[in-house]
This record gives structure tokens, sequence and C-alpha cells, in this order.
């Protein structure tokens, strides 16, 4: 039972480092098309940020494999859970990395 909980750890502890690494390069690119010249010109009052944000994000948990209730649950990648591995990947990696502190922070007390 222990070494399956341990399992569990390192599991969610991969996708939490994979999601932070994943959003900081989504931060990065996708940063300097939103304030290209052109988008802010003809786009930027448009309110396409997260939709442009969530489909990058999706693209990218779904070519790394990154699905958070397959990784929770030791079961194969699906849509749904990389839908949901795109919404919390495009949040921000300073929200993932607060959300792992916070997790963190549950098995001390």
């Amino acid at each position: 039972m222990e070494s399956e909980l341990m399992s569990h750890a390192v599991n969610i502890a991969s996708f939490f480092g994979l999601a932070i690494a994943i959003a900081t390069v989504l931060e990065g690119s996708l940063s300097v098309v939103f304030q290209w010249k052109h988008y802010v010109r003809f786009l930027g009052d448009k309110g396409l940020k997260v939709p442009i944000s969530i489909i990058v994000a999706f693209t990218m948990c779904n070519q790394a494999g990154l699905d958070f209730v397959a990784t929770l649950f030791d079961g194969e990648p699906s849509l749904m859970g990389e839908i949901i591995a795109a919404g919390f990947v495009s949040g921000g990696s300073k929200k993932i990395a607060k959300k792992w502190g916070d997790l963190k922070g549950l098995g001390k007390g």
C-alpha cells in the first residue's frame, strides 16, 4: 500500500513538473504573439487571448501526453484528461507552482 501511495506521489510530482515547464514555454511564446503590433492592432480587443491560450495548451498537453486524470488513476490518456490538463496549464506557471506548494503543505499538516 505504501509503495502504491509513493508511486502516485511520484506521478503527481512528475505531472506538476511537466505542467510548469509547458506553462512556462506557453507563457513565453504567447507573450510574443500577444504583444505583436499586428495582433494588438487587429485582434487585441476581440477577447481571443484565453481561447488561443487554451488551444495551444491543449496541443502541447496532447503532444506531451499530459493527462491529469490518467496520472491520478494510472489510466490511459484521454481527451477529457488532456482538456483538463490544458485548462490547468493555461492558467499559468505561477498558479501551478502555488498549487504544488499547497499540495506539498497538505502532507505536513
